[in-house]
């Protein structure tokens, strides 16, 4: 009888081993597989905690700066609006001392144009001018009375110096009495040589008509002068006689610098800024306009920002507001309020990059953090698969004495019956198999004993 080719030991221990190989191959795959997918849930969860907090930062710091910048062009119009009802208030002082003076004349003297002129020349003066169809004769007794508003005029001009460019009364009748520091050299001509520019109607003057038309103290849009074109703020008062009819008007020409500098030098973050805008939307005051910026040269918010339009409405309307706005294709964050004395809006302007600089700074930080985790998993991953691999060899060394002796209990009592088998067959009837497995294995020993016998008994 031949030798087996493949004994049954070798069998089982091939089918113990690759099992156990298997389900441990199977485990280390699935812990490996299991961390990464672990790695890979807490990056995305990273990430989306980023980008979670760069949103919920984002919306508080805007909603701060929305806060913080319409309190400050609250405070900020407040104060232009303080400046200008003071200068109104002046010339309302000047408009009821000039109509005193025209509805009580003889409780006033007269002034004389030429000796104040001479006694003043270089310093702030007091001058008469006409229009050029007006002789100087018909209204010279009445420009004398109105020049006795001198002495209030040159008080306020003095604590406003700051503030005041001009001091003028424009009569209905087509001379002009003014009090201002420009040193004109024509005041060395007498009073009835000076004229007003050809083509000057005193009463077709925009400041004069206003406060005409409106019979109190009104500001004037800020307008460019006739003469040198420079931007000029104007506020005016009517000024009545003893028949309650219109004399004419006084006016006071504003510094546009003593309303804005303030205003506009304002450090607002890093990079804002504020601007006053006129009624008709055009950018009177701003970064880089200085005095002499002329109202040729004045251009509209909605140039610089087509989508303005409808906030213009708004602040024509007198409203405060706050909107994202892009200029020269950078976006910003603008809040707006009126000045309500001059029908102005001032407007406050920071860089949008500027408010969410720290919500993307935090973003960026947690992903920075991120990566680093990150890197920190992976090399772990790494150590434990080292781990897992140098386990998985000691596992299978054990799988392997374990399946070694396993083959030989299961396999023994097999080649033990066997060789018992092969003793029956080759004559000795007499001889019993012995096996004790309590299993198959002894049922079969036993079977070949009762079979053995049989063969005997019929030998």
């Amino acid at each position: 009888m031949g030798e087996a080719k493949g004994t049954i030991r070798r069998k089982i221990s091939i089918v113990l081993l690759a099992v156990g190989m298997l389900i441990l191959g199977i485990s280390v795959c699935i812990s490996i597989a299991g961390m990464r997918q672990t790695i890979r849930k807490s990056k995305e969860s990273s990430r989306k905690l980023g980008n979670r907090v760069e949103e919920d930062t984002k919306d508080a710091l805007i909603r701060m700066t929305e806060n913080s910048l319409r309190i400050s062009t609250k405070e900020m119009s407040a104060l232009s609006n303080e400046k200008l009802v003071k200068i109104c208030e002046n010339v309302e002082l000047l408009a009821g001392y000039l109509s005193d003076i025209y509805q009580n004349p003889n409780n006033y003297g007269s002034i004389h144009f030429d000796v104040l002129g001479q006694e003043s020349k270089g310093n702030a003066v007091l001058q008469f001018d006409r229009m050029k169809e007006i002789a100087y004769e018909d209204v010279k007794q009445e420009a004398e009375k109105a020049g006795m508003f001198y002495e209030t005029a040159k008080h306020i001009f003095e604590i406003n110096k700051n503030s005041i460019s001009s001091v003028y009364f424009g009569s209905a009748s087509g001379f002009m009495v003014s009090y201002d520091d420009k040193g004109d050299k024509t005041l060395t001509l007498r009073p009835e040589e000076r004229m007003l520019p050809a083509g000057y109607n005193i009463t077709e003057r925009e400041w004069y008509k206003m406060a005409e038309s409106k019979g109190k103290a009104t500001l004037i849009e800020t307008y460019g002068d006739s003469l040198d074109k420079s931007l000029i703020l104007t506020c005016s008062a009517p000024v009545w006689s003893s028949s309650n009819e219109l004399a004419g008007v006084i006016a006071i020409d504003i510094k546009l610098k003593y309303v804005c500098d303030e205003i506009i030098s304002s450090k607002i973050g890093e990079n804002g800024f504020a601007i006053l805008i006129g009624q008709s939307g055009q950018i009177i005051s701003g970064p880089g306009m200085g005095e002499d910026s002329s109202g040729d040269s004045l251009e509209s918010i909605t140039s610089f920002s087509p989508d303005m339009a409808e906030e213009l409405k708004h602040m024509q309307d007198g409203k405060t507001g706050f909107k994202e706005t892009t200029i020269d294709n950078k976006e910003y964050y603008m809040a707006y309020s009126p000045v309500p004395v001059s029908g102005w809006t001032l407007a406050v302007l920071v860089p949008k990059d500027e408010i969410i600089k720290p919500a993307l700074d935090s973003s960026e930080t947690i992903e920075k953090e991120t990566q680093n985790t990150m890197k920190e998993l992976e090399e772990i991953l790494r150590h434990m698969v080292f781990i897992f691999v140098a386990v998985s060899v000691g596992l299978m060394a054990g799988v392997f004495m374990l399946t070694i002796r396993m083959s030989d209990k299961i396999a023994g009592p097999i080649k033990k019956l066997t060789t018992d088998v092969r003793r029956i067959s080759s004559g000795d009837l007499d001889y019993r198999t012995d096996i004790k497995t309590g299993d198959e294995i002894e049922l079969l020993g036993d079977a070949f004993n009762s079979m053995t016998g049989s063969l005997k008994n019929y030998i």
